[in-house]
């Protein structure tokens, strides 16, 4: 993944994300970065060059997935 994302583990990072909200929200973003990796890991046959490049993405976007986790609240006009 140098210079450029496995889209299929990008699919994978952000279903989890989505799907396992409730849970991703009462971690840490270090916690979150972390739960990702291990479950992707479980899920998917990656190699170091994946893992590095997913741990950089999913670093980079930290301030991201914490607003995906959060509840979201919008007011009606």
């Amino acid at each position: 993944m140098s210079g450029h994302y496995n889209s299929s583990l990008l699919r994978l990072l952000w279903n989890l994300i989505e799907s396992h909200a409730p849970f991703l929200r009462s971690l840490n973003d270090e916690a979150i970065g972390l739960w990702l990796l291990e479950t992707i890991q479980d899920q998917a046959c990656i190699n170091s060059d994946d893992t590095c490049a997913l741990r950089t993405y999913v670093s980079e976007r930290s301030c991201l997935i914490r607003d995906m986790v959060e509840p979201q609240t919008f007011i009606l006009l």
